[in-house]
């Protein structure tokens, strides 16, 4: 009798995300970059992220997670902000007066 081999679905257009691996030096890059090492904003709303907690927002939505197409993100404002390159999150929102 032979094991099942259990399968991982595969991501809707492959995935861009790299390797763990590189997703993890990403997240220490952003971290570096936008912050202290440890902690550093959203850049929509400014809340402050954690490794645990920073995600890669892409600038160019569908683009490269190329470190000129990345800024850190918070989960909430990643997803309302999803693909729509127009969308201005709560910080900008606050600032224009909107």
């Amino acid at each position: 009798m032979s094991a099942k081999v259990h399968e991982v679905p595969k991501r809707p257009g492959g995935d861009k995300r790299g390797s763990a691996a590189a997703r993890r030096a990403r997240k220490f890059w952003m971290l570096s970059t936008w912050g202290d090492g440890e902690k550093c904003p959203c850049v929509h709303c400014e809340a402050m992220l954690s490794f645990e907690t920073v995600e890669a927002d892409r600038i160019v939505p569908g683009g490269p997670y190329a470190r000129w197409n990345v800024q850190p993100s918070c989960r909430a404002c990643n997803v309302a902000r999803s693909d729509n390159a127009d969308w201005v999150g709560p910080l900008a929102t606050a600032l224009l007066g909107e």
